[in-house]
């Protein structure tokens, strides 16, 4: 709030002109049009909702977890059609440095250090036991937290088991999971501009590097737009596809698909990019340059490295926030660094589930996915999967103020 108010009073030429020396304009224009996208988003874009309507939505044998996770302390609300039971977690500093722990383990692929991760993995569950001592129900988890628990993969200290017979889980960020006919709702997405929007970086070459080439980026791409279900989609790939993403004109799109380099600025999140092709600056899209509204999509995919976070480890100021703010409902995005393989078979059974008229939701798709992979040999380490997630804008500021007032 106080650099709101700051870029406020500077922006309204009451600063002092000695303290103004030095204020770069366009970084200014950039950080204004954030704050204005954050003001609108958090105050018009979504109604108020009790956690007592959210029993109204679950039918019987169904739950939510809604996780809270702050100052001073943190807390978990165990929603079912009958009941709201609140559990308080740890303190935050105790369940940050849990957190950071295993998200330093899950963040690299460590084969040697497999039972010291798995350790730590449940020392960060043991404190979230009495949470999901009943969840081997239909359930749904919601996160509405701070950087404690938005920097690890929520399905593992949920005791997520993938082969758990007739068991849904389903993780949501920051939001509540729409439900109805997904399918219906993409099949439906003729009357927008571009139903499906495949953005990669089609440069190849080898592996090595912070920007090394892609070489699985464009058979990813062509797989997603080879798939049964798939709606027509538009192709584009370095200078073209940055000019896209950075043109100011409100549109409406079904999914956004974006399969390359992300690069956290160490200091300056606005100056974080995507690279498009390589090295070359002309392809380069920084956050700063999204617009409000301009990317208004169904569904934006991240599909690049540490798309979920920014450079502090934290979802706030990173790519994910940057295309919500940008005008994209859900953000599918990722905690680490991610393997260009991996990646590209991940992606292709992602859309095949999303685009099955069976599954509801992105939500059910990617919970789906993870299942497959977890069980799978050659993907089977959490390293692999666990770091894919959703993310959501909508309704946390208000549920988790609640949250604060039940405890």
């Amino acid at each position: 709030r106080d650099a709101v108010e700051q870029l406020r009073f500077v922006s309204r030429g009451g600063a002092d002109p000695d303290q103004d020396k030095g204020v770069d304009g366009v970084a200014l224009e950039a950080a204004l049009a954030r704050v204005e996208a954050f003001e609108t988003f958090s105050t018009g874009h979504r109604p108020l909702l009790r956690i007592e309507d959210l029993q109204k939505r679950l039918a019987p044998g169904q739950q939510l977890i809604l996780l809270a996770a702050g100052e001073p302390g943190s807390v978990a609300a165990v929603v079912s059609p009958n009941s709201i039971r609140m559990i308080d977690l740890a303190d935050a500093r105790t369940l940050g440095a849990a957190a950071g722990s295993v998200r330093a383990g899950l963040s690299r692929q460590d084969p040697m250090g497999q039972k010291a991760l798995a350790r730590r993995m449940q020392t960060l569950a043991n404190l979230l036991a009495e949470a999901f001592d009943s969840s081997d129900q239909d359930t749904q988890i919601l996160v509405l937290s701070d950087s404690m628990l938005e920097a690890i993969p929520v399905e593992i200290l949920a005791g997520w088991d993938p082969a758990g017979p007739g068991v849904r889980r389903s993780i949501a960020r920051w939001g509540i999971a729409a439900g109805g006919d997904w399918f219906a709702k993409l099949a439906g997405a003729a009357a927008r501009e571009h139903p499906l929007v495949l953005i990669y970086d089609a440069t190849g070459g080898p592996v090595g590097g912070a920007r090394a080439g892609l070489p699985n980026a464009a058979l990813e791409v062509a797989d997603i737009a080879g798939l049964a279900n798939a709606p027509p989609a538009l192709k584009l790939e370095g200078v073209s596809a940055a000019a896209w993403l950075a043109d100011a004109r409100p549109r409406r799109v079904g999914v956004i698909h974006v399969a390359a380099h992300a690069v956290n600025h160490p200091l300056i999140s606005s100056q974080s990019v995507l690279a498009l092709a390589g090295d070359d600056p002309a392809a380069e899209v920084s956050l700063g340059t999204l617009r409000p509204a301009a990317l208004g999509a169904d569904l934006a995919v991240l599909s690049g490295c540490s798309t979920g976070i920014s450079a502090q480890g934290d979802y706030r100021q990173g790519f994910a926030e940057a295309f919500i703010g940008a005008g994209a409902e859900r953000v599918m995005a990722t905690l680490w660094p991610v393997d260009d393989a991996a990646s590209a078979a991940f992606m292709t059974e992602f859309y095949r589930f999303l685009w099955d008229p069976e599954v509801s939701t992105p939500e059910d798709a990617l919970a789906q996915t993870k299942r497959l992979f977890a069980t799978s040999g050659q993907w089977r380490d959490p390293y692999w999967w666990a770091g894919y997630q959703l993310w959501r804008g909508s309704l946390g500021a208000e549920l988790s103020g609640q949250l604060a007032q039940q405890r």
